[in-house]
């Protein structure tokens, strides 16, 4: 090689892993921009949906109200057996289910 084209090659493989590492990094790391969708079945054939990024908090009403009905909570399943937790983050899709009971 002639003089300086050691240099010329490492400013070269510098550059190369700058870019194809950021590229990585960004392939990697891109869960900021992951969506999440979450389902809020209201009951009596009322949903609503939303479309959050991870790590965004879901609005709902915590304590909505039906004539007729007492609102007793918010559920991860159909069966009403698991409680939702609105201080845990949403990771992934997730339906929520609300429980009546009719007075």
């Amino acid at each position: 090689m002639k003089k300086g084209s050691w240099a010329v090659v490492v400013v070269a493989f510098i550059i190369a892993v700058f870019v194809v590492g950021f590229s990585l990094y960004e392939v990697i790391d891109n869960s900021h921009n992951k969506l999440i969708t979450v389902t809020v079945d209201y009951g009596f054939d009322y949903q609503e949906v939303q479309t959050l990024k991870l790590g965004e908090t879901i609005v709902i009403d915590k304590s909505p109200e039906k004539d007729g009905y007492v609102f007793e909570g918010w559920y991860v399943d159909a069966e009403m057996t698991t409680q939702f937790d609105f201080s845990q983050k949403v990771k992934d899709n997730i339906t929520i289910y609300a429980k009546w009971t009719k007075i």
